[in-house]
C-alpha cells in the first residue's frame, strides 16, 4: 500500500470513525498532506456520509444495549436470583461503557421509547445491585 493510500485511510478514520475535525486532522498530519488534498479527499470518498451512518449504526448498537438492561431489570425485579442480577449488572457495564466511547455526537437524538433514564439507572444501582451512591 502506498504512503498516500496510508495516510488517506488514516484521515478517515479519524474523521469518520473517530469524529475529528478536518482541522484536528491536519494538525496530526501536519507536514504529510496539505488541507486541499484533505478537503478532496472528503469530498471524493463522501466522508460525510460514511460519518452519519457511522454515527447512526453506533446509536443502533446503545439501543439495543438499553433494551436489553430493561428486560434484565425487568427480568431481574421478577425473579432477584443471581442469573438475573448479574446479567443486569453486565448489561449496565455495556451501557456505560457504549456510553463511554463517544464517537461522534449527531444533533439526532435515539428515540425517547429507548432511553433509560437517569431515574430508571438509579433504581436499578439502588433495589437491584445495592448501590446507594453513584
Amino acid at each position: 500500500m502506498s504512503k498516500s493510500l496510508i495516510l488517506r485511510d488514516e484521515a478517515r478514520r479519524l474523521y469518520v470513525n473517530d469524529g475529528l475535525t478536518l482541522e484536528a486532522i491536519f494538525e496530526i498530519l501536519k507536514g504529510k498532506i496539505s488541507k486541499r488534498t484533505l478537503y478532496l479527499w472528503k469530498e471524493q470518498d463522501e466522508w460525510d456520509k460514511k460519518r452519519t451512518e457511522n454515527v447512526r449504526h453506533n446509536e443502533n448498537i446503545k439501543d439495543g444495549i438499553i433494551k436489553i438492561v430493561k428486560l434484565c431489570l425487568k427480568r431481574a425485579e421478577e425473579d432477584p436470583n443471581p442469573h438475573n442480577i448479574y446479567a443486569l449488572a453486565k448489561a449496565i457495564a455495556a451501557l456505560r461503557e457504549a456510553d463511554a466511547v463517544k464517537i461522534f455526537e449527531n444533533k439526532e437524538s435515539p428515540s425517547e421509547k429507548t432511553k433509560l433514564t437517569d431515574e430508571e439507572l438509579k433504581k436499578i444501582q439502588k433495589e437491584i445491585l445495592g448501590i446507594d451512591n453513584v
